[in-house]
């Protein structure tokens, strides 16, 4: 028997043990100021002896008043409870006391919770990773209960607006922007919403370079760190993919960096706060390869024509070129120096140019080269050489000069005539002198060129040379301005329209038409033109391809 009750006894002090021994815990009172009710979140009851009765919510507006009595609540389960209060805006605190415990103790107080806002913290750094340029917030966790999460800030002058919330104590910003940098700022905020003070503002360290290619030096330059104080700077440096090692300390915030060509490089600066040397930062990573200077792919003037009037065209094609660069086109002269004759910027690596340079006479071919200079000045490139073509027509022998500049040569020259109304293939041939055969008016010789292998078409005219024949010319004598033979015009050969003119007058000398086109002339029209005369009269003055002037004048007789 003694045996018996001594295992009950056990049994029923275990019970105890986990019976009522405590209120519950607050875990919070959120105060909604619109409406002045407080939700109020709190552990369940613990209840393994049946002694439970009720819970009585207690609340205070400030520490000088005594606690009055909200409400109660039976149900041991509830968490949650919520109570009208008599304004949003005081200190309230509160309590919850329980009745009964296993042992019949009529009440079990829990601890005090009074409604604050959670306690300010602030920030510890902001660095960049210099791997991906992210931007790093880190902070400690504060010493309150009740943490819900971190709120990270853009401070623009007393604006904070909201960048991210987390509930880590660090964030990675991956969108920061190093040429327009702002200060970041932090504030925590609780389960009720409730935020603290915002934190002081930081501003990581952003660094620039800048490249002074002639001279083969990096500038670099950084700003200080705002929101602690530090002295001193490191400057770290990776060259062809290297793991980052210390370069130099600096107390400025300005170096230099003499670079070599063909190296891949990486720099970012370190620093650490005076007041903490645990907390340190690193800016943004700077990277920048030291390109070497190679040849363009192609530096090439592909024609040299001469066009009318008193003009010469050419190409020029830069491929793989380098911007900033200058390009200077020179005519080559025999025996004095080239003279300059054009200048243009790259500002494009692959590039052409369309060149017209004006002559005032042309007795002899024309030579042009193209040389392209860096903007230190250090680095040269030519272009191939070209020369125009220059046709002359001697004892009805045409004859030219070579062309010179096209990378495979000239394949064929082929030579055109011109009758008065279109330019005829005439001959193509490899030798650089034609007898003629035929009587045109104008003649052109046109060097064509194999397609290269950069599929540039190549293809440059001569000068036009006239023939040694004088002009020939018809006159109509009549017309019948009631047919289709009712125009008066010119016609013949070796005419060279563009000066040639004619003058249209009535038996009394005044002046019907003046025409500028001979070949096309003036078409009557008895109803429109007004004619009340059998006869008129015309003054024509013909110029030939040479220049010479034919001038002739008489009458024209009308049939109505």
């Amino acid at each position: 028997m003694r045996i018996i009750l001594l295992l009950i006894c056990v049994t029923v002090s275990g019970v105890f043990a986990h019976a009522t021994e405590h209120a519950p815990s607050i875990f919070s009172a959120c105060l909604n100021t619109e409406d002045s009710v407080v939700t109020i979140t709190y552990s369940k009851t613990e209840d393994l002896c049946n002694s439970f009765i009720r819970n009585d919510f207690w609340a205070s507006p400030n520490s000088s008043t005594p606690y009055i009595l909200l409400g109660t609540s039976n149900n041991k389960n509830q968490t949650l409870i919520q109570f009208k209060l008599s304004d949003a805006f005081s200190d309230w605190s509160f309590y919850i006391s329980t009745s009964n415990d296993c042992f019949g103790n009529p009440s079990l107080t829990s601890d005090i919770y009074t409604i604050k806002r959670p306690e300010s913290i602030e920030i510890d750094s902001l660095s960049f990773d210099p791997n991906t340029n992210e931007l790093l917030i880190g902070w400690r966790n504060p010493s309150g209960k009740n943490i819900k999460g971190y709120r990270i800030y853009q401070e623009n002058g007393s604006i904070n607006s909201k960048l991210a919330d987390t509930n880590t104590t660090n964030y990675r910003l991956s969108n920061y922007p190093l040429q327009k940098s702002y200060p970041i700022t932090l504030a925590v905020f609780d389960s009720c919403d409730r935020f603290s003070k915002i934190s002081r503002a930081h501003k990581p360290i952003v660094l620039n370079i800048t490249i002074d290619s002639c001279k083969q030096m990096l500038k670099l330059n950084w700003n200080r760190y705002i929101g602690w104080l530090s002295d001193t700077f490191c400057l770290y440096i990776s060259i062809d993919g290297s793991n980052y090692s210390r370069f130099v300390q600096l107390s400025d915030t300005f170096t230099q960096y003499i670079y070599d060509l063909g190296k891949h490089y990486s720099f970012f600066i370190g620093t650490k706060a005076l007041s903490d040397p645990l907390i340190t930062t690193s800016s943004n990573s700077v990277s920048f390869f030291a390109k070497e200077r190679i040849p363009s792919d192609l530096f090439y003037i592909s024609h040299c024509s001469i066009e009318e009037p008193g003009t010469i065209n050419m190409q020029l094609w830069l491929l793989n070129g380098h911007v900033g660069d200058s390009i200077t086109i020179s005519q080559i002269h025999p025996a004095i120096s080239p003279s300059n004759v054009a200048e243009h910027k790259v500002i494009q690596t692959n590039s052409s140019y369309n060149l017209n340079y004006i002559i005032d006479t042309y007795d002899s071919p024309y030579s042009f080269i193209a040389s392209t200079k860096s903007a230190c000045g250090t680095y040269k490139e030519t272009s191939n050489q070209v020369s125009s073509i220059l046709l002359k027509l001697e004892n009805n022998v045409l004859y030219w000069s070579s062309y010179d500049g096209y990378i495979n040569g000239v394949e064929l020259y082929v030579l055109f005539g011109f009758d008065g109304f279109t330019w005829n293939n005439i001959a193509e041939t490899q030798d650089t002198f034609y007898l003629i055969q035929d009587s045109y008016e104008k003649y052109q010789i046109v060097a064509n060129a194999s397609t290269n292998q950069f599929n540039i078409k190549e293809q440059s005219k001569s000068n036009i040379v006239t023939s040694d024949e004088h002009s020939t010319i018809f006159i109509p004598n009549a017309i019948n301005v009631n047919s289709s033979n009712n125009t008066f015009k010119v016609l013949g050969k070796n005419i060279d329209v563009t000066k040639s003119h004619f003058i249209l007058f009535n038996r009394w000398g005044e002046v019907i038409y003046k025409g500028n086109n001979v070949l096309t002339g003036y078409t009557f029209n008895i109803e429109g033109d007004n004619i009340h005369t059998d006869l008129i009269f015309y003054s024509v003055y013909i110029y030939d391809y040479q220049g010479r002037q034919t001038q002739q004048s008489g009458y024209l007789s009308i049939i109505r």
